[in-house]
C-alpha cells in the first residue's frame, strides 16, 4: 500500500473507484436526504444526472444490447466541485480531479461506500475498478521524442524515410498484466498523443486550468478485480472493499514509477 503523496507538480488528471454490483432498487427521497447527511462532511454539494442504461435482450440472433431508457444518478460534491460520489442502481462510483494522494482519496471511497451500505447497501460485489488517468506535459518540444523522460520500452520505434526521421504524430499501445490472485487484473493504455486533453472539465466533475491542446504523453491505468463465472458473489462490506482496493492500487504506482525517468521526477514532478 502507498502511503506517500503524489509528486507536487503531479500528473494526475483524473482518478476513479467504482464499486458494481447487482441490480438494486432505485433511490427514494429518503435515501437521498440520508445518503446527503451521511456525506455532508467531505460532499456538501448535490446534483443529478441523467444517463443512458444499457441491458442485454436474447433473440434468434443471439445476445445484444439494447437502450433501456434513462437513469437519474444521484451525485454529491466538493465545494470545489472536484470530486464527487455517484451512487446508481448497480454502482457506487467515486471520481476526482483533486488527487492529493491514495490515503486521502481512499478516505473519502470509505466514506461514500459506507454511507450506501448503511443506507440503501448494494447485495454484492461483481467488480472493483480503480482508474488513474496521467497526462504527462514536459516544458519541452517533444517532436524529437520521449526518450529523455520515458522508459524506453513504452516508446515507437524510430523511423527514417527518404534519409529523414519521420516525426512522431501519435502513438497508443495497450498492456494487461494478471494480477496477484484470481480475477484480479491491471489494464495500461499509453502513448504520445498530440490533440486535446484526454480528461476536460464538466459541470459535476471540474478540471481547471483544462490545458490546451497540443502534445502530452498518456499513461491510463485501470486495475480491477472482476467476478468470475461460477464464483459465488461475495457481500459488499466497506472494509473489505478498502482493503482490497489498497492491494489493487499497490502495482498501479510501481507500474507508473517502472514507467518514467529521474529527469522526469527531478524536472518536473518534483
Amino acid at each position: 500500500m502507498s502511503t506517500t503523496p503524489p509528486y507536487p507538480n503531479a500528473p494526475i488528471a483524473l482518478a476513479i473507484v467504482e464499486i458494481r454490483g447487482p441490480e438494486s432498487p432505485p433511490l427514494t427521497r429518503a435515501d437521498i436526504l440520508s445518503l446527503k447527511k451521511a456525506v455532508q462532511p467531505r460532499l456538501p454539494l448535490f446534483a443529478t444526472e441523467r444517463a443512458g442504461t444499457l441491458s442485454m435482450e436474447i433473440g434468434p440472433a443471439g445476445v445484444r444490447q439494447v437502450n433501456s431508457g434513462e437513469e437519474e444518478l444521484v451525485k454529491f460534491l466538493t465545494r470545489s466541485r472536484r470530486t464527487s460520489a455517484t451512487f446508481t442502481s448497480t454502482s457506487t462510483i467515486i471520481e476526482t480531479t483533486d488527487y492529493k494522494g491514495w490515503s486521502d482519496f481512499k478516505n473519502v471511497v470509505g466514506l461514500a461506500l459506507t454511507a450506501r451500505q448503511d443506507i440503501a447497501p448494494m447485495d454484492g460485489l461483481v467488480r472493483l475498478g480503480i482508474r488513474i488517468i496521467d497526462e504527462i506535459r514536459v516544458p519541452v518540444d517533444t517532436r524529437d521524442g520521449w526518450s529523455d523522460w520515458l522508459a524506453p520500452a513504452l516508446l515507437a520505434p524510430s523511423v527514417q524515410s527518404a534519409g529523414r526521421k519521420l516525426v512522431l504524430k501519435q502513438q497508443q499501445s495497450v498492456v494487461q498484466y494478471a494480477g496477484l490472485d484470481h480475477g484480479e487484473t491491471v489494464t495500461v493504455r499509453y502513448g504520445a498523443m498530440d490533440g486535446p486533453p484526454a480528461v476536460t472539465s464538466a459541470p459535476n466533475l471540474v478540471r481547471p486550468n483544462v490545458p490546451n491542446p497540443g502534445p502530452f504523453f498518456l499513461i491510463d491505468t485501470d486495475a480491477a478485480w472482476e467476478i468470475t463465472d461460477g464464483e459465488e458473489m461475495p457481500p459488499l462490506n466497506p472494509a473489505d472493499v478498502v482493503h482490497l482496493s489498497d492491494k489493487l492500487h499497490a502495482p498501479m504506482k510501481e507500474i507508473f514509477e517502472s514507467f518514467i525517468t529521474d529527469r522526469l521526477r527531478e524536472e518536473v514532478f518534483a
